[in-house]
């Protein structure tokens, strides 16, 4: 049984028996002859294991001395290449040209073109020499059939060439400036601590009796009790650390530029051969002499059978009606390699740095006072002894005051704030009194706090709870009057 539940049993037997004593009618309360209703008693009170927690906001703390200044960690400005760099441009162009000439078939008697099918010979049975019937044009000729001209494809050729030349560039010196910088920066958690104290303080006490038994007695007390401060809020530690550096480097050098410079001449020539028959310029030749394998011309010197599918057309050729002409086109492709090698020849750095370091250190008094008031049943044991109960209220004033320095790199700053507010509970408790006189008392007791009991407070940079004892106990000396 704990000594909450022990006093409330001794409220309620002294309850009980009031009670018993209100029921009997023959045996009716006389109150007793005292010196007087009125008592005043004074002493010592001890609240044992008074709890206290502190912390201290890094944050806050930052924010009220100010983050070290500095740029975010990057780097920049202007840097040379080390070793050698090659660029490469290139550049096309084209032109054409073509030449035609005169082919005398008489002379030539007979054209074999590329395509190892299509030929002309003028040596067939036929007594003119200008015309034959040993032809043969494969699909690929075109025939024009509003001038009569078939024109041949030849053989088509290329021919290339390159040519390489070296230039050397002037020696450029050159400098540049850079720089990298770092920032980095910490906000560490909060800086918390814990404490228990014991609280003694002075205490005092009016009451009245306003109804007094032969052996019990009804009243009502008043008291109050002023606490000595206590020193138990205590809390240091380091809120924020930060720094950053820069490092500025200037580095000196030349470049020595080398061109090559290559230029690539391709010529592709391609032969045309033309044969003009004013025979054949008439609508619907071109279905005439067109085979049913779509090649053209018999190809047979006799020119009774034609083994293509088709007729015996007769090619008649005359002066000037065969041109070979000889389209050429020029591709120039220039290529200009430029390789720029870098040589260092000097370089230079220096170097900024900063640093942010925060500490707090923080000490804080707790005082507290407190006013009672409670029904006060009492029980006279015997002349000289008294058992006293209480069961009311308390209102406890709790006062914090918080004296905390800041260290910003060894530089001390220094902030003082409080707060204070009123704390309410229960209240239940029991006094044992010894009376050596009728009008002077000694007496020894406990009370107990019921409810809550933990008062939070900020004060400025500070924050936490402190938690009143549950129970506390007091001694001292009471006299009537």
């Amino acid at each position: 049984m704990n000594a909450a539940t022990r006093i409330l049993s001794a409220l309620a037997g002294v309850a009980i028996a009031l009670a018993a004593q209100a029921a009997e009618p023959e045996a009716k309360l006389e109150e007793a002859a005292q010196p007087s209703r009125w008592r005043i008693s004074a002493g010592a009170r001890f609240a044992p294991g008074v709890k206290t927690k502190a912390a201290i906001s890094s944050r806050a703390v930052v924010d009220t001395v100010g983050r070290l200044r500095g740029a975010n960690s990057s780097k920049g400005g202007g840097s040379l290449p080390s070793g050698s760099s090659t660029t490469t441009e290139r550049s096309s162009s084209t032109s054409s040209s073509e030449s035609s000439e005169t082919i005398d078939m008489l002379s030539e008697g007979r054209i074999d073109f590329p395509d190892g099918v299509s030929f002309i010979d003028m040596d067939d049975e036929s007594e003119d020499l200008n015309e034959t019937y040993a032809w043969h044009f494969d699909s690929s000729a075109t025939f024009d059939e509003a001038t009569g001209t078939l024109a041949i494809p030849g053989a088509t050729t290329t021919a290339t060439s390159r040519e390489t030349s070296t230039s050397h560039g002037e020696e450029t010196a050159v400098s540049t400036a850079s720089y990298r910088s770092s920032f980095s920066e910490q906000i560490l958690p909060d800086v918390a601590a814990s404490h228990e104290a014991d609280l003694w303080g002075g205490d005092i006490e009016i009451g009245y009796d306003f109804y007094v038994g032969e052996r019990l007695s009804l009243g009502l007390g008043l008291g109050a009790t002023f606490y000595r401060g206590e020193d138990a809020i205590r809390a240091a530690g380091r809120c924020y650390a930060a720094s950053s550096s820069t490092v500025r480097e200037t580095t000196t050098g030349r470049f020595t530029t080398t061109t090559e410079t290559t230029v690539e001449t391709t010529a592709t020539s391609t032969e045309t051969t033309t044969f003009t028959d004013a025979g054949f310029a008439y609508p619907g030749a071109l279905d005439d002499l067109r085979n049913d394998d779509g090649s053209y011309g018999a190809g047979d010197r006799e020119g009774y059978a034609n083994p293509y599918g088709g007729g015996n057309p007769t090619l008649t050729l005359v002066d000037g009606s065969v041109t070979r002409t000889t389209a050429t086109e020029n591709r120039r492709d220039t290529t200009a390699t430029t390789t720029r090698t870098f040589e260092a020849t000097g370089s230079k750095s220096s170097r900024t740095s900063a640093r942010r370091v925060i500490d707090v250190a923080a000490a804080g008094d707790v005082e507290t006072q407190e006013l009672r008031l409670a029904l006060q049943p009492a029980w006279r044991a015997a002349d000289w002894l008294e058992l006293r109960g209480s069961l009311g209220v308390a209102a406890t004033r709790v006062s914090v005051d918080v004296d905390a320095t800041l260290f910003v790199d060894g530089a001390a700053w220094r902030t003082v704030s409080g707060d204070d507010d009123w704390v309410f509970t229960g209240l239940c408790g029991l006094d044992a009194l010894v009376s050596p006189l009728d009008w002077l008392s000694l007496f020894v007791g406990a009370d107990i706090r019921l409810g809550g009991n933990t008062f939070d407070y900020e004060a400025g940079l500070a924050r936490g709870t402190v938690e009143l004892a549950r129970a506390t106990y007091r001694a001292g000396v009471a006299v009537r009057f």
